[in-house]
């Protein structure tokens, strides 16, 4: 009898065990399981956005000019003395081509290149055309085909130091043109410097020039 109330107090001892092992665990469970806050972090400073600039705004009368960007497309005037707004930087080809009211046009410094044919047939020009006195540009890098072909009135002209190019014919058939200045040579050095075909053909009144000093050749038909 002994051993089976020993076995019987340890089964109950066992018992008494587990019900407080429970109430613990109850316990536990009753106690609200709080999430932790997640931390906000402040948000980048959104990084300021740069204001595109605006292109050049060239300021001129669109009675005379048609312009895009800094380039003069045509021009559309009524002759007579021409002024070429500033910031001015390319004379688009045939811009003033057959324009035989037109007397003068200065150029802004800005101009650096005359395309084919700008003032093909502009009878009208007369006197002298000089970087020095802007009636050509002073800082004129190109000079396309033709650009004063037909100019009938023109009796003399100088370019600056500063071409890089130069088309053909620039003043055929100029039949007025009596002196003529053209720089040394060519600003690349590493390009061959030369006369272009037909730059003074048909200028019969031409008795004075000064052309490229270092030209290695004439080209056909360039007086």
């Amino acid at each position: 009898m002994s051993k089976q109330w020993k076995a019987a107090g340890r089964v109950l001892a066992l018992a008494l065990v587990l019900v407080m092992c429970a109430g613990l665990f109850a316990g536990c469970n009753d106690e609200e399981i709080t999430a932790p806050t997640p931390t906000v972090k402040p948000s980048a400073t959104t990084p300021a956005v740069s204001t595109p600039k605006p292109d050049v705004e060239i300021t001129y009368d669109k009675t005379q000019f048609e312009i895009s960007g800094t380039t003069l497309v045509k021009y559309i005037g009524n002759g007579g003395a021409v002024t070429i707004p500033d910031l001015i930087t390319t004379i688009a080809e045939g811009a003033f081509r057959g324009c035989t009211s037109v007397t003068s046009v200065i150029f802004p410094k800005t101009v650096r290149e005359i395309q084919d044919y700008a003032f093909d047939g502009c009878t009208g020009l007369t006197g002298v055309l000089t970087y020095k006195d802007n009636t050509l540009p002073n800082n004129l890098n190109y000079i396309g085909d033709g650009v004063f072909r037909g100019c009938t009135g023109i009796t003399e002209v100088a370019l600056a130091n500063k071409i890089y190019e130069m088309g053909t014919n620039v003043f055929e058939g100029c039949i007025r043109l009596t002196k003529a200045t053209l720089p040394d040579q060519f600003v690349d050095t590493t390009k061959t410097t030369y006369v272009p075909a037909g730059t003074f053909k048909g200028c019969t009144a031409l008795t004075d020039v000064t052309f490229f000093a270092k030209a290695e050749r004439l080209e056909y038909s360039a007086f």
